[in-house]
């Protein structure tokens, strides 16, 4: 989503891009020595940051906080794009961006706070999907680890029945039905279920912000987790 040059050759890029996932994957199946290739974790960041008046410099600052714990960042503002037409073209310009970065990258840091209700950003939650189900492919495959790991930060501690009180949606926290006629969801979680459960069994998810994101993320680098273990 960044703009400043163009991206030409969306076709043979989106190629690539599925080349690029296949290589991925079968690295993964022919890695056999258990050896760690992760020379840097790489992380992208995933967020409604994105639409901020300050995005472009918030997004120096988070990317200069990851390089001091020792994390490559890569941000969707990196691709550089030009608009020239908002039109399907540049549309899927940005798509095919985004997914190649994720492609290339270890882990995803996503603020998954609420965005323009009591749900996180619709693009954020793709995107955390994006890496749970790439892990699920290497699963499926009976690949060699590492998985991506998915990382996700909410400052919002209240929980999600909470959220949806203070948004009007109900008058009081018993109630079972919101004002639409729609069941709230029965679960003591922060954000739906999907998106909270997949980084807890393959990450984290934490109430403390960005930045416990980038010490959770060292701190299981140091672990080994980030390194290629046999196949379950």
């Amino acid at each position: 989503m960044g703009w400043a040059k163009p991206f030409k050759q969306r076709r043979l890029d989106k190629n690539f891009h599925y080349f690029h996932l296949y290589h991925s994957l079968l690295s993964c199946l022919r890695n056999k020595q258990g050896e760690n290739i992760m020379k840097q974790v790489s992380v992208y960041l995933a967020g409604p940051d994105i639409f901020r008046n300050d995005a472009v410099e918030f997004a120096e600052e988070q990317k200069a906080i990851c390089r001091g714990y020792g994390l490559e960042p890569q941000h969707p503002f990196d691709n550089n794009l030009e608009i020239k037409e908002l039109g399907p073209e540049f549309r899927a310009d940005i798509y095919a961006a985004d997914i190649k970065q994720m492609i290339a990258c270890d882990a995803i840091i996503a603020n998954v706070n609420s965005f323009r209700g009591v749900e996180p950003d619709g693009g954020t939650a793709f995107e955390v999907g994006w890496f749970a189900g790439f892990n699920a492919a290497l699963r499926v495959l009976k690949a060699a680890y590492p998985q991506k790991r998915i990382y996700c930060f909410c400052d919002d501690t209240l929980e999600y029945r909470e959220r949806v009180l203070r948004a009007g949606y109900i008058t009081d926290m018993k109630q079972d039905i919101d004002k639409d006629g729609l069941t709230i969801s029965i679960f003591d979680m922060n954000v739906n279920l999907m998106i909270q459960v997949a980084a807890e069994e393959e990450g984290a998810f934490l109430m403390n912000g960005f930045e416990d994101c980038l010490k959770r993320i060292v701190a299981d680098r140091d672990a080994g987790l980030f390194e290629d273990k046999a196949a379950a």
